[in-house]
């Protein structure tokens, strides 16, 4: 399982134990978004993990996209089954979305490198497939992927990047260390450099980095409603 962002055995372990029954083909750290209770407008779902991109054997050699918990390491926390005709967008560099059965999804990378290898590893799942299953179909049909069971496509046209979208990796992941700033954003330095000077550890920073990256969407959100 290559990934730059999962280079450590430690977070490697823990999606290998989450996902043992799957054929993992890359796995990076991002959020999900989703266009969910408002159609138009993005929202951060606080889920965040090791996204992985698998073939499950167990379930009729069906793919995944799956995010695995690295924080609790509480196994699979959110995971969408490729359905025939899915269609998996690059958006930007850093974030891609698709429809899920419920509403449109995003998954934000951390890294672009990340971000590019999965795409690619979706984009070719075909190829994918027939290495892992020596070109046989799914039961469920062509390729591992299921029925489209959805009741109706989304229009995309309706929804655009996040209003307050300045790629949230700036608080970006290290394996063993956690969220710490990154692309050098002043704004980001200067506010956890006040946080660590009034006595605020790292690891309290980390705990508590979806409060943070929180505030910092609606400071920016107030920001621009004033320009």
């Amino acid at each position: 399982m290559k990934s730059t962002t999962l280079s450590s055995p430690e977070d490697k372990n823990i999606v290998r134990k989450a996902l043992p029954t799957s054929k993992i083909f890359t796995a990076a750290v991002a959020r999900l978004y989703v266009a969910n209770p408002d159609p138009s407008q993005w929202s951060y779902s606080r889920v965040w993990g090791a996204a992985a991109f698998c073939i499950d054997k167990a379930k009729n050699n069906s793919f995944f996209i799956r995010i695995i918990d690295l924080e609790r390491e509480a196994g699979v926390i959110w995971e969408q089954e490729l359905y025939e005709g899915f269609e998996y967008v690059q958006d930007a560099p850093f974030f891609h979305t698709f429809e899920t059965d419920d509403c449109l999804t995003g998954l934000e990378f951390v890294s672009e490198e990340e971000a590019e290898t999965f795409y690619k590893k979706v984009q070719n799942r075909q190829s994918l497939y027939s290495k892992v299953n020596d070109q046989k179909e799914s039961a469920e049909g062509l390729f591992g992927l299921k029925k489209d069971k959805r009741k109706s496509k989304i229009d995309k046209n309706h929804i655009g990047m996040p209003a307050d979208f300045r790629h949230l990796s700036h608080i970006g992941y290290t394996p063993g260390k956690g969220f710490s700033v990154q692309n050098n954003d002043p704004e980001l330095n200067g506010i956890l450099s006040q946080l660590q000077a009034l006595g605020i550890s790292a690891e309290e920073i980390n705990d508590n980095q979806e409060f943070i990256q929180e505030f910092l969407q609606q400071n920016n959100q107030q920001q621009q409603q004033q320009q």
